[in-house]
């Protein structure tokens, strides 16, 4: 399932085109704000955020600034709605993946979705773990049950809660390789079954273990 954010002016989508909003296996929310988008973002980790310029209190170049400066938000595809020249340039400069300049059609906003939602399906992609995984936090180690893998992360289930921003020392196998490596909690998730989902990001990855890890991703 792909999750699309709309921030502002969410009856221009529906004006122009049902379709846009019935994309198969998409998700789409909306906020009225950047500060709420912010909000839904944290909970959701989108894939992809379309936001007008012209927001109410932080405008959408501001928006896409924040969210690249967090370490958690910032892998997102983001497209900015602008209305001239001069919000198209500050576009370019506040770390957008694209813009599209009113007036524009249905054809041009699909186009648009199309291309950046790839960009993070191959920017995002995850694939399943199946090997042992253990932990180690405060210099005590346990095991956990490893979820998916992806080129800058890892996910795992544990009955023990990590609060977010632990520094974590991740040790598993891919295929013929031990790898043992840095994260930081980046993410949690309660289950329902009791198990708390952790999401962490690697830390400083020394380039034999990035290589590794990418050609593992690649090839599943």
């Amino acid at each position: 399932m792909r999750k699309i954010l709309i921030v502002g002016d969410f009856e221009t989508f529906l004006e122009m085109d049902k379709n846009i909003l019935s994309r198969e296996n998409c998700l789409m929310l909306a906020s009225s704000s950047a500060e709420g988008a912010i909000d839904i973002h944290k909970r959701e980790f989108f894939d992809l955020i379309i936001t007008d310029y012209g927001l109410p209190g932080m405008d959408g170049a501001e928006l896409c600034e924040y969210i690249r400066k967090h370490m958690t938000l910032k892998k997102v595809s983001i497209l900015l709605l602008c209305d001239d020249d001069t919000q198209v340039d500050r576009a370019g400069k506040c770390g957008s993946n694209d813009y599209l300049m009113r007036p524009f059609g249905p054809e041009d906003l699909n186009a648009k979705i199309s291309e950046l939602l790839d960009i993070a399906d191959r920017e995002g992609k995850r694939v399943l773990l199946r090997s042992g995984l253990s932990v180690s936090v405060d210099e005590e180690s346990f095991e956990t049950v490893p979820e998916d893998i992806s080129k800058t992360g890892i996910a795992f289930r544990t009955e023990r809660s990590m609060e977010e921003g632990r520094k974590v020392l991740i040790a598993f196998k891919l295929g013929d390789n031990d790898i043992s490596v840095r994260g930081e909690v980046v993410r949690i998730k309660e289950e329902g079954s009791g198990d708390i989902l952790h999401g962490a990001q690697f830390v400083d990855l020394d380039p034999e273990t990035k290589s590794i890890i990418e050609e593992y991703v690649n090839s599943h």
